[in-house]
């Protein structure tokens, strides 16, 4: 999943399946220095990977609306 701004990529984190999630739900996780860098109207795309690493497609693609920064 990458994050961008004005379309230069913020970061780019990988989803993991947690335990009691259904096939196709995802959870990714943050550490607090990064939520501090999202902002409201950043963009995420979600994208799926070939396996070999040969094609990525964008599935989904939605805006970030920050509710309240996580800090330690």
């Amino acid at each position: 999943m990458d994050i961008k701004r004005a379309g230069t990529l913020v970061m780019s984190l990988n989803p993991s399946a947690i335990l009691g999630e259904a096939p196709g739900e995802f959870t990714v996780s943050l550490l607090s220095s990064q939520s501090e860098i999202l902002e409201t109207g950043d963009v995420f795309d979600i994208q799926l990977t070939s396996n070999p690493a040969l094609y990525v497609w964008t599935v989904a693609s939605g805006s970030l609306v920050i509710f309240e920064d996580v800090t330690k």
